[in-house]
């Protein structure tokens, strides 16, 4: 299990870049805080805040910013996934989630994040 674990921070590092995703959970949180902790020399890590039921959600990721804070770390947050139901849909339909629910909150935001990830890099 150890060598898997290492194997696995090896081949992240191995990245220039990538996104973090997680949830505003608590336990979520803090396994994207154990993530930052093991994969420190990353100087900014890019944040998707994912299954968000309101906006005040955005709470978890000023604590997530405040917590890496002391790493020398920033991070880039790219937006938040809503919760939606259709995205389900789309997964027994095994269908992309604009082509399977043209109208859903939760493609909407991805487009929008993804056009944000466009203009930045």
């Amino acid at each position: 299990m150890i060598r898997r674990l290492e194997s696995a921070v090896t081949y992240i590092r191995s990245f220039a870049d990538f996104v973090l995703v997680t949830a505003p959970e608590h336990t979520a949180v803090l396994d994207a805080f154990a993530a930052v902790k093991t994969i420190k020399q990353q100087k900014v890590f890019r944040v998707i805040l994912n299954n968000v039921y309101e906006d005040s959600e955005i709470i978890y990721i000023r604590k997530f910013e405040a917590a890496v804070h002391d790493f020398g770390v920033k991070i880039d947050f790219l937006g938040m996934l809503p919760y939606d139901m259709m995205v389900r849909d789309s997964i027994n339909e095994q269908r992309m989630i604009k082509e399977a629910c043209p109208d859903s909150e939760f493609g909407y935001a991805l487009e929008h994040i993804a056009e944000k990830m466009m203009k930045r890099y």
